[in-house]
């Protein structure tokens, strides 16, 4: 519950929710980038000859193209929805080829986009368990955001719950389309990047479990690279070095704006004369790295967000 306080007294914020679920649908496309870090592309945009998407939208991190379906009410079909809007889309990929060049004043190919990562996003003011429930395997492309509207406050909240190394593919009985789709997807987990259940393994644990107990942080699985966001801004990003059985190392990137660090045990290779993105600062950790120094200088880029 919201409360808004005036004159010593609190009076709750009721929610009064989008009168339409276009009015919610156009709320996300004004706001797509701060929202989901996501660049625009079509409203309403028919797929194929059955499916009429709710947003076209595309991921530059990613290279991947993302459906996006408000709901204003609560509805049990994510999952048959969301497989059938992939389907569509990876039947029909110079579709969203087309409205991309037209959009982004380009002339890419098919080839150039990586399909692999495409996925569903659902908006919707509530989810149910059983939404939530079906949604969590680990390899599900699919990713669920509550919206709600508090007159002119709105809270937003992912509320993906994924189990860490769980398959679809080997626990639910899927339909052929469903097998199809999934086939050409991948959705990436942490033993794509830790392929060993190593003390390294265990470190990195201790390292993610502590960035995630930062306020408003989240994470994000990629092909060769685990992100982790405060308000949507990327802080941290974990890669291992040379992957594999035998990896002995991690790298952890951070992002401080640009700003110096402050630094008492100079763990920090400094990477702002990098070209690419606004990472700063790059630590080696090994299975002898003291987490808690190493949270010293996240806490830093967290808070530099949050301000």
């Amino acid at each position: 519950m919201l409360y808004r306080a005036d004159g010593g007294k609190i009076s709750a914020v009721k929610e009064d929710g989008f009168r339409k679920e276009k009015d919610l649908q156009t709320f996300v496309e004004q706001h797509l980038d701060e929202l989901l870090k996501l660049k625009f592309l079509a409203t309403e945009f028919w797929a194929d000859n059955d499916y009429r998407l709710d947003t076209a939208a595309y991921d530059p991190e990613a290279n991947a193209f993302v459906v996006i379906e408000d709901k204003n009410l609560a509805n049990h079909s994510l999952v048959d929805q969301g497989f059938a809007y992939l389907n569509a889309m990876l039947g029909r990929k110079e579709k969203w080829v087309l409205l991309y060049n037209q959009v982004m004043k380009e002339n890419r190919n098919v080839d150039e986009f990586d399909w692999s990562q495409s996925r569903v996003v659902f908006i919707s003011p509530i989810f149910t368990k059983y939404q939530k429930d079906a949604t969590k395997f680990a390899d599900m492309p699919f990713e669920l955001y509550e919206l709600k509207k508090y007159r002119d406050i709105y809270l937003w909240n992912n509320v993906t719950e994924k189990i860490r190394e769980t398959s679809v593919i080997k626990t639910a009985s899927n339909s052929p389309a469903e097998k199809k789709t999934l086939d050409e997807l991948k959705v990436y987990t942490e033993s794509d990047c830790f392929t060993a259940d190593t003390g390294l393994r265990d470190k990195y644990e201790e390292l993610r479990d502590s960035i995630l107990s930062l306020p408003e942080t989240s994470m994000k699985i990629s092909k060769s690279q685990i992100g982790f966001y405060t308000n949507q801004e990327r802080i941290a990003t974990i890669s291992p070095i040379n992957p594999g059985p035998k990896t002995t190392s991690f790298k952890l990137d951070l992002n401080n704006n640009r700003q110096p660090f402050i630094d008492p045990y100079k763990m920090i290779k400094d990477i702002t004369g990098n070209e690419w993105g606004k990472l700063t600062g790059e630590v080696k950790i090994d299975e002898k790295s003291d987490i808690d120094v190493v949270m010293h200088l996240v806490k830093q880029c967290h808070d530099k967000v949050l301000g």
